[in-house]
């Protein structure tokens, strides 16, 4: 990929995200940003915002000393997006701001095991939303390892469309699926 192609793509999400949009879910995106900000990061100093945004990543923040700005990718603002998926990824995002990136062999690393230690932790819904995003969502997501991210792809409006599987039937098609691979004792213990 080009640096033109990247500057412009890196404009587009830029431009997107200045955009509001109608939050769909059936609870306040706000308010459980607002409650899981007090109840396990009281630590973090930044007034944080959430906005749902029509490019880039599935999620993402961006941050200052003062403030922080988590974005939702639009996919993800739908009546039947389950509350866990959202409270996994406010979550994460705001972790973020208590585990800064490190550097490894040269390279930034947005995810130390230090990270994924903590995230278990404070989110174990974890496990169901990724879960649910696999089974519903994964035909318009794209995995982008070297930049440790999962960005949505422009086919998202029609998955945006279809119905979506209830998350504990998500939930265990993964685990049957895990146990057919891993074996029985894989599926009984939860590997993901």
């Amino acid at each position: 990929m080009s640096l033109i192609f990247e500057l412009i793509e890196a404009r587009k999400v830029e431009l997107a995200r200045r955009q509001p949009s109608l939050d769909f879910l059936p609870f306040s995106t706000a308010e459980l940003l607002t409650k899981i900000h007090a109840e396990l990061f009281p630590d973090v100093s930044q007034t944080v915002d959430v906005y749902f945004v029509a490019r880039g990543p599935l999620a993402c923040i961006g941050h200052t000393s003062e403030s922080a700005s988590i974005y939702i990718h639009q996919l993800l603002n739908h009546s039947e997006t389950p509350f866990a998926v959202i409270s996994s990824i406010l979550k994460h995002e705001l972790l973020h701001l208590r585990i800064p990136s490190t550097s490894e062999h040269g390279r930034k690393v947005q995810h130390s095991p230090e990270f994924w230690a903590a995230e278990r932790e404070i989110a174990p819904e974890r496990h169901s939303a990724w879960a649910w995003v696999e089974i519903n969502l994964w035909t318009c997501l794209r995995r982008r390892p070297k930049l440790q991210r999962i960005d949505v792809r422009a086919n998202w409006k029609t998955v945006w469309n279809q119905p979506r599987t209830d998350i504990a039937i998500c939930e265990q098609t993964i685990r049957e699926q895990r146990a057919a691979i891993y074996g029985e004792q894989a599926g009984e213990q939860g590997c993901w």
